[in-house]
């Protein structure tokens, strides 16, 4: 006996039949899609035009002294780095091709870090001494030693 004739004798509203679930739909939005898209990039570009329009540009004036906009431009440009001021990174101490050892000093900022190192290996072992400085500090470096700077504070040679 199948099983279609088994339950033959039922009528069809009392056979089980399992609910049928709908297909999902076939996705045909293409053009909703790079219609997005264009005005993605459409914007990022226009961020970028007025991220670029904020930077200052320095034209050179034909007569000297009669270009108002290169003076302003220059007037807004950030203050330079003292000249023999060591900013981010790590340098080496002594000899021919290295900084002056002795004792260096710093006004300070909001993020500046210092370490002391034996070698430029990047090993945590390598580490002398480290610290996190918030306003005026100093530190001796020796010859031989790395001298590692990260974040926005610059030492200048004391003295």
């Amino acid at each position: 006996m199948r099983d279609s004739d088994a339950y033959s004798h039922f009528p069809e509203a009392v056979r089980y039949h399992p609910p049928q679930l709908p297909r999902p739909p076939k996705r045909k939005r293409t053009a909703l899609r790079y219609t997005l898209y264009t005005v993605a990039a459409i914007l990022c570009i226009g961020i970028g035009v007025v991220a670029t329009a904020n930077t200052p540009t320095i034209t050179p004036s034909e007569t000297p002294g009669t270009n108002s906009t290169a003076a302003t431009a220059i007037a807004a440009l950030p203050p330079a780095t003292p000249a023999g001021a060591l900013t981010a990174g790590i340098y080496k101490v002594g000899g021919a091709d290295g900084i002056t050892p002795g004792r260096y000093t710093t006004v300070g900022s909001e993020h500046c870090y210092i370490a002391r190192l034996e070698n430029d290996s990047g090993d945590t072992e390598a580490i002398k001494s480290n610290n996190m400085l918030r306003g005026p500090s100093s530190v001796t470096i020796l010859n031989g030693e790395f001298f590692e700077i990260r974040g926005t504070c610059e030492f200048t040679r004391a003295g």
